[in-house]
């Protein structure tokens, strides 16, 4: 079941969103889709660069044309599936993501912070939102640390935009980042 709400930011998958009196971090789970789809846009160019040239030099030559009509396919079914691929994704950039893909919600009201069940973690004071590294990639993560625990709660991507967009709706609604 999809939650109601607004869309603050989101990057590869990963989302903030407001229901007026939370704030709710959730990962969908789709950050692959962004590296699928440059992976296929960039097979598709390759594929269909490379059959032209074929089909190109096979006019003049008498050779090739088999070779070049078969990469030029290739080329096109990879691009459809790209665009496959990101249709699906732009429905996705739609939805306000459901309870099961919350990881953290910051209460505003009540001013603590939960499960996603809505177990009290901590009081909001009590709670450090900063940046932090990710293995294997070059963006950062922002990540939330309180007494007796700790998450990230939001990815940048290359593929997919920064934390900083968090980091803003953060200090927006007066909590601090550090």
């Amino acid at each position: 079941m999809k939650a109601k709400g607004h869309i603050e930011c989101q990057s590869a998958g990963w989302v903030l969103f407001s229901d007026g009196r939370r704030l709710v971090f959730a990962n969908r789970g789709t950050a692959y889709r962004r590296v699928a789809l440059f992976v296929l846009a960039l097979l598709a160019l390759i594929f269909t660069a490379n059959g032209v040239y074929w089909i190109a030099a096979g006019m003049r030559s008498g050779g090739g044309l088999v070779l070049g009509a078969i990469l030029t396919a290739a080329g096109v079914l990879t691009g459809l599936a790209a665009q496959w691929t990101w249709t699906v994704e732009k429905q996705d950039l739609k939805a306000v993501p459901g309870r099961d893909q919350w990881i953290l919600v910051i209460d505003l009201e009540a001013r603590h912070v939960e499960a996603r069940h809505g177990e009290v973690l901590a009081p909001l004071d009590a709670v450090r939102f900063s940046p932090v590294a990710q293995l294997g990639s070059s963006s950062r993560a922002l990540g939330a640390t309180w007494p007796g625990g700790s998450a990230v709660v939001y990815r940048g991507s290359p593929f997919g935009g920064s934390w900083t967009a968090a980091r803003d709706v953060l200090r927006r609604h007066g909590i601090e980042v550090g």
